[in-house]
């Protein structure tokens, strides 16, 4: 089978787990992503940032950010240095969330990864990082 196919396996175990804490919480599965996506990041936190790396739009993005922020999981930051620019920050409300996911995605990973060594989880790596690079490309020609 094409390893896309099997990514996509894995991309709807993701979105499953997602869907769990987004029921929880009453929040979207793009709305987890976000608060996902901020929590792990200190430097790439803009709306444009999050659409670029997570490849949602930037309608689903803006969206997001704005119920988000409604609802207090969010804030947005002016940079010191281009006003024109807003930082996403998380409040102390997403860390429910976080934690949550982080517990459900750690046990689905010892799952998933049982019997997989350190070398092999370490290919696997180096692979996926080339493989999108590539996708990158891909991804750039498509937009011109």
């Amino acid at each position: 089978m094409w390893i896309l196919d099997k990514v996509q396996v894995v991309k709807k175990v993701y979105d499953h787990i997602l869907g769990e804490s987004a029921e929880k919480f009453d929040l979207t599965i793009n709305e987890v992503k976000v608060i996902l996506y901020l929590a792990h990041t200190k430097k790439n936190n803009t709306a444009k940032d999050i659409a670029d790396n997570l490849m949602i739009s930037k309608s689903h993005v803006s969206m997001s950010v704005n119920n988000l922020e409604k609802r207090g999981y969010l804030l947005r930051k002016n940079d010191d240095k281009d006003k024109k620019k807003l930082h996403l920050v998380l409040t102390e409300k997403s860390d429910i969330v976080v934690r949550d996911i982080k517990k459900i995605k750690n046990n689905v990973r010892e799952k998933v990864l049982k019997d997989i060594s350190v070398e092999e989880l370490e290919l696997v790596e180096s692979i996926s990082l080339r493989m999108r690079k590539n996708l990158d490309v891909i991804m750039d020609l498509k937009d011109k």
